[in-house]
């Protein structure tokens, strides 16, 4: 037994070398030739034996090399033999092997997926808390399913909810450990606060970035627990379902939101918010009663009920603001302002948290409520701790960005910045909190414009010795990676400030850089390896060419071919998108002088436009844009290629809104069309169409000329049947736009 253990043991460290072992080596699999030896060890009755036996197996599971798929029914029902063992550690793998058998091989498991769903809700509600919490995963995967989901699982879900349901249900023991108390004036150990990422920088024609995961998940900023694992599966499910959840789970929720018990109530309150997403459509005929009574338990007695009815509304702001503000809106942002001083840091925390939620979902309709706002953030400074702090640092920030037309005013700058320099002043440079207030000004800076500039000094310093220091501790972990790896969030965060600086300041931020040696510091970190500092670079390059291009431009050479370097379909899309904006602007400034990367350039674009199916639309016009701009540069250099690229840039620029860029892209493409008139031959119904998008009021004079030059001359060479079998073809409504902006 003991040379058996240690045998499976090494197995067992080989694991990562799946694919390797997977080869045939004198025309037999290793694979092929240990599985069969392993299977039967299942039935060892030794705990350590069966456990190493089904560890091994499990492991191989994703990486699913062939000889696995051979053995997998064999290896399916070694699971259904060891679901009732003793040992809780061998039914926690053997939920994990069903886990992975749905993420990775679902159709081996469909002949069994009841039997499966049975085991899973049994193990749902083991007493052991290991086997529980695994067990409870299986349900967000099989939602992923979403097909398999709707169709087996809806049987099943008069016996899963209930177990979901108690599940959310706060214990004793989780309420002693939540501290549910006023708590206010007691400080956070800076041990307990997480450290936080950067969003980064994205220099696109229309930000569409997804929303980001709520910092407290499920009303809760503790760690990961049974009851939050149920309420993600009970999220997962209802998207997975949709509003035919509800006619199972609506009964439970009204009996549970009527309970005596705080707990029990709570726990509804959290079901309630969990299926906001996946359910919006079938519940919102009772929100009109939901929402009034969330409002009212944000006086509740307990700060648990207060903090999770926070949460909640926060899941529906979309709805709430869509109402009259009367009805709900305005009552809501005076209870949460009410709650942001809350005795208890996790109310604070919450309803701060909800705020930002219905500031990014109300944009100018929350412009009413500012001065009580601010008010309360002046006081929420005085009072909040060490966690709660960042959470007003977010809040902030968000209103900047959705009021930003409305912030610039002085009783509003003096009403938030002191507070923001207290904290600027007293946050040290390596403490991981100076990255989310970095954050904040950033968006603050956008909001405020030219009268940031009092406070512009003394932070683009900083931000430089940020990125100074990021630089020089890379050098030392390259030198000798016994050295700690440097956080690159620092530099990410300087980076975006600088940004936010250049696109406030304008030509003003000139006597900062002028100062410095950030174009030299840049052409470092250009080239990191993470491509989040690579992101956040060159959406700061792209700003400082509109600023500040003289005192960059020698850097160029260093620059662009890392820029190109990083335009490609399979580059991380928000990466290559900042690389394309980039040179877009860079071609704007240096003309002719782009010849010599063009063509690279060009061939690098030019895929990524076509791939209409898999990107963003974001990036499928920034392409285009960047495509027309290097056309406008060096148009002799790209004409030649027009009929690779037209009809997929036209179709991409078509629906973006008129402004500079779209009219720098449709220069370059008519400088392109002079050069080469018969390279949009077989595509010229795209160009009509693409012409056409633009509304007359918005064209400038050169452009209207453009486009008009083009549809005489085209008119002519195509004669008189063949433009009408072209035109005849557009929508109405773009009829009506060239008939109205150029005669035809």
């Amino acid at each position: 037994d003991a040379q058996e253990s240690r045998g499976l043991g090494d197995v067992y460290k080989r694991q990562d070398s799946a694919e390797r072992l997977d080869t045939e080596e004198d025309g037999v699999r290793i694979l092929s030739a240990l599985f069969p030896k392993i299977l039967p060890l299942f039935k060892s009755p030794e705990e350590k034996i069966r456990t190493y036996a089904l560890s091994i197996m499990n492991a191989f599971v994703l990486s699913v090399p062939y000889s696995f798929l051979v053995h997998a029914n064999d290896y399916l029902q070694g699971l259904f033999l060891l679901a009732r063992d003793k040992s809780p550690a061998i039914r926690q793998l053997v939920c994990r092997g069903f886990i992975m058998t749905l993420e990775a091989r679902l159709e081996h498991m469909l002949p069994m997926t009841n039997d499966i769903i049975n085991y899973m809700i049994a193990c749902t509600q083991d007493e052991d808390d290991t086997v529980s919490l695994e067990a409870c995963d299986f349900w967000p995967a099989l939602a992923d399913a979403q097909q398999l989901c709707q169709a087996a699982l809806k049987p099943h879900l008069p016996r899963l909810l209930p177990v979901l349901l108690n599940k959310l249900v706060y214990t004793e023991e989780d309420i002693h450990e939540l501290l549910d108390k006023d708590d206010a004036n007691i400080p956070d150990k800076l041990e307990d606060i997480k450290p936080r990422f950067s969003k980064g920088r994205h220099r696109t024609k229309s930000e569409d970035d997804d929303d980001d995961e709520d910092s407290s998940a499920f009303g809760d900023s503790g760690s990961w627990n049974m009851r939050k694992s149920c309420a993600l599966a009970i999220d997962s499910l209802s998207l997975a379902i949709t509003d035919s959840f509800l006619e199972p789970l609506l009964p439970a929720i009204e009996e549970r939101i009527k309970s005596n018990t705080w707990q029990i109530t709570e726990s509804a309150i959290l079901t309630l918010g969990a299926i906001a997403e996946g359910c919006i459509n079938g519940i919102q005929k009772f929100l009109p009663n939901l929402v009034p009574f969330l409002i009212g338990h944000l006086d509740h007695p307990h700060p648990l009920v207060r903090a999770i009815s926070c949460w909640t509304l926060g899941r529906y702001c979309d709805w709430i603001v869509q109402q009259p503000p009367e009805q709900y809106m305005n009552v809501l942002v005076g209870k949460l302002l009410v709650r942001m001083l809350d005795q208890s840091k996790r109310v604070q925390g919450t309803a701060c948290a909800t705020l930002s939620t219905l500031e990014d979902s109300a944009k100018e309709r929350i412009v009413p409520f500012l001065d009580h706002i601010l008010k309360t953030f002046t006081f929420a400074f005085e009072k909040y701790q060490a966690k709660n702090i960042l959470v007003l640092y977010d809040c902030i920030g968000t209103l900047a960005e959705s009021v930003s037309d409305y912030l610039d005013k002085k009783i509003y700058i003096e009403a938030i910045m002191p507070q923001l320099q207290a904290k600027w002043n007293e946050t040290p440079d390596n403490d991981h909190r100076l990255q989310p207030l970095l954050e904040c000004l950033s968006s603050l800076c956008g909001a405020f414009r030219q009268n940031f500039q009092p406070y512009a000094e003394i932070i683009f310093g900083r931000c430089i010795k940020l990125i100074e220091t990021s630089i020089v501790q890379e050098a030392e972990y390259r030198r000798d990676p016994r050295n700690e790896e440097p956080d690159k969030e620092f530099l990410v965060c300087a980076m975006d400030m600088i940004s936010a600086l250049a696109e406030s300041l304008k030509t003003s931020i000139e006597s900062l850089i002028q100062k410095t040696k950030l174009p030299e510091l840049l052409g470092e970190v250009i080239k990191d390896n993470q491509m989040g500092v690579r992101q956040s670079c060159f959406a700061l390059l792209g700003d400082l060419c509109k600023t500040s291009f003289a005192h960059i431009q020698h850097m160029l050479p260093v620059y662009i071919p890392v820029l190109i370097e990083n335009i490609y379909p399979a580059s991380v899309m928000s990466v290559c998108n900042n690389a394309m904006w980039a040179i877009g602007e860079i071609s704007l400034r240096v003309g002719p002088a782009m010849k010599p990367y063009a063509l690279t350039i060009m061939q690098r674009v030019v895929p990524i436009i076509k791939h209409d199916d898999s990107y963003k639309r974001m990036v499928l016009e920034n392409g285009a844009i960047t495509l027309g701009r290097l056309g406008l540069a060096c148009p002799e250099v790209l004409a030649p290629f027009l009929n690779h690229f037209t009809q997929s840039m036209c179709l991409a620029l078509r629906g973006i809104p008129d402004d500079k860029e779209k009219e720098d892209a449709f220069r370059g493409l008519c400088a392109m069309i002079k050069i080469n008139p018969n390279g949009i031959l077989n595509d010229f119904f795209f160009v009509l169409d693409a012409f056409a998008s633009w509304y007359k009021d918005n064209l400038s004079s050169e452009l209207q000329q453009l486009f008009s030059q083009i549809l005489r001359e085209y008119k002519t060479r195509l004669g008189s049947e063949t433009w009408t079998g072209y035109f005849v073809q557009l929508p109405e409504e773009s009829k009506q736009s060239l008939h109205e902006a150029f005669g035809v």
